[in-house]
């Protein structure tokens, strides 16, 4: 996303690859960019992110990557765990498919 001019640009040339390869199914694990609206409304429930929290707990804006792992030590909590859910609109929002829970 770093090397377009803004997030349309991305979107755009994002789209073309997905489209020119005939991809179905959008998996995010460790992508830490938020995609373009436009790509999630055009890909609804085809884009699939892995969440390292239990949503609703540790999730939406500022909450990815290694900043959910410490934010979870620092509050002291006994379990955590990931998310599965498809990606909507929103930050986090969309429908869960998996929980997984572990002990800290």
């Amino acid at each position: 996303p770093k090397e377009y001019a803004d997030s349309g640009q991305f979107a755009q040339a994002l789209t073309e690859v997905l489209e020119q390869n005939n991809i179905d199914l959008i998996v995010l694990a460790g992508y830490l960019y938020i995609l373009p609206e436009s790509l999630v409304k055009k890909y609804k429930n085809r884009i699939i992110n892995v969440h390292p929290s239990l949503i609703p707990a540790f999730c939406g804006e500022g909450y990815y990557g290694l900043k959910v792992h410490r934010a979870v030590l620092n509050r002291g909590v006994k379990v955590t765990g990931a998310t599965v859910h498809f990606v909507d609109e929103g930050t986090d929002t969309g429908p869960i498919i998996l929980q997984k829970a572990v002990e800290v």
